[in-house]
């Protein structure tokens, strides 16, 4: 496995010089320990060649480097590989896929998509004669309505590419409100924030009921304050994906950083 996680570094920095999408996305959630190296950063095999092929010249690492290493102190830092994680998805293969989505959805081929055009795409049909699945159609178009808002950036009323960006795949601003109403939904004395218990339910409902290992892990890693609760803006970075990009972050480090001072060289 540490043959891997090198590996997986060497991918990271590859990224930065090739400019593609390094994101652990919902395809990494819940996968024991047999992932390979583009499991972990949640790249597809498409989007990379194989560890083996890969033929890097001194310039090549110290440009790779480099692109991570922002504060070019000639180390690089945890936060400098978090962050370049955060920004990577909206390069490279997923900037593509949106494009296509978007185009899809366009229906007068305008080059912006309306919020009636996504209500054509992802709410066709309503199911008058049952009212709980009704019920159910009107919530899941309520979140729609508040990602558009929150994604319209100019106000516009229509998202142009960058704008669906944040929609589709959802940044900071557009998950504050997919966090939110996720709250809700468990906060289940509705005290405004998570216990525990309440968050658990969460980690089930994404892992499965049989599959609660995280939730102690990521609940410490996201109760910042210490108080034994999960606020919103403490429930935020689960949403965002920072908990499995952290612990990818982790592994990686642990592989490559040989004189145990967390952060890499050349």
């Amino acid at each position: 496995m540490r043959t891997n996680q090198v590996c997986a570094l060497a991918f990271l920095l590859a990224c930065a010089i090739h400019d593609v999408s390094a994101q652990v996305d919902e395809e990494y959630e819940g996968q024991g320990d047999e992932e390979g190296p583009e499991e972990i950063l949640g790249m597809g095999h498409e989007d990379l060649e194989h560890p083996a092929d890969v033929e890097l010249s001194l310039a090549d690492v110290f440009h790779m480097h480099g692109e991570v290493d922002t504060d070019q102190s000639g180390m690089i830092t945890r936060e400098e590989l978090l962050a370049y994680f955060h920004k990577a998805h909206k390069e490279g293969r997923l900037a593509d896929e949106t494009l296509e989505e978007m185009e899809r959805i366009d229906g007068n081929q305008d080059g912006s998509v309306s919020l009636d055009e996504l209500k054509e795409a992802y709410h066709p049909f309503k199911s008058e004669n049952d009212p709980e699945v009704l019920a159910e159609e009107e919530h899941l178009l309520h979140g729609t309505k508040l990602k558009f808002a929150n994604a319209d950036a100019d106000e516009s009323g229509e998202l142009n590419f960058d704008e669906f960006m944040s929609f589709h795949i959802p940044d900071e601003r557009v998950h504050a409100i997919e966090a939110k109403l996720r709250l809700e939904e468990f906060d289940q004395n509705k005290d405004g924030q998570l216990s525990y218990h309440e968050f658990e339910e969460i980690v089930k409902d994404v892992e499965g009921d049989n599959t609660t290992s995280e939730a102690p892990t990521a609940f410490t890693f996201l109760d910042a304050d210490e108080s034994g609760f999960i606020s919103l803006e403490e429930y935020v970075p689960w949403e965002l994906g920072h908990f499995d990009r952290d612990k990818a972050i982790t592994r990686l480090l642990a592989a490559a950083d040989r004189d145990g001072d967390k952060t890499l060289d050349v």
